[in-house]
């Protein structure tokens, strides 16, 4: 879908927080009301039913969605997102178990191309989970350097891998379909160093799917 008046991807996050419910809503409510961009970033009609929502009904979050999915260019967002989240990996920098925790959940958004990394390939299968190697009681360096040396090409892997997001040759589209068992997944398409498209997603085809 083409996003005439798409938000810029700060004001983006803001509102995919609050959709996943990682913003309070007496926090969400202040900032929507204080915020001098909206009204600039959001089409006239939706700006005005936002500031109108009733923040404390128990559908707040419901009625949030339904305005302003449309106004969200997740290509966008989900490709600055994903490149922040593989830089700190490179980096290392932050806890490395939420970070993969947080690729993990770009692969259940549809961006099954992650897997192709055993660390994040085999992340949820059982006995095999990179998370296995980690134990609590390790300090956060102890930790990287099980990751480490379980995957010694790790960040060759990663370096590569947001390259090829951030020049384009896996582009995070934004569009999404529905899936019966996995809900929401999003659309890419990778292309060779020529730019000719080489695969991409589809919606699925089977009749479960439908």
């Amino acid at each position: 879908m083409c996003h005439y008046f798409a938000m810029d991807i700060e004001l983006s996050q803001k509102f995919e927080n609050f959709i996943k419910g990682k913003t309070k809503i007496e926090d969400f409510e202040s900032w929507v009301y204080t915020n001098e961009q909206l009204e600039n970033q959001l089409s006239p009609e939706v700006y005005t039913e936002l500031i109108s929502l009733n923040f404390h009904e128990p559908s707040a979050r419901f009625e949030v969605t339904k305005l302003v999915k449309d106004e969200i260019d997740y290509g966008r967002l989900h490709t600055a997102s994903l490149i922040a989240l593989l830089d700190k990996l490179i980096q290392r920098e932050g806890e490395v178990v939420d970070l993969l925790y947080q690729v993990y959940d770009f692969m259940n958004l549809g961006y099954n191309f992650l897997g192709r990394l055993n660390i994040f390939g085999n992340f949820g299968e059982q006995g095999k989970s990179v998370i296995l190697l980690i134990d609590e009681t390790m300090d956060e360096q102890t930790k990287w350097d099980k990751i480490v040396y379980h995957e010694p090409d790790l960040v060759r892997e990663l370096t590569i891998l947001r390259d090829k997001i951030s020049t384009g040759r896996i582009l995070l589209t934004g569009e999404s379909y529905s899936n019966k068992y996995l809900g929401e997944q999003f659309e890419f398409v990778e292309r060779e160093a020529d730019n000719k498209r080489s695969c991409c997603t589809t919606p699925p085809k089977s009749k479960q799917d439908r």
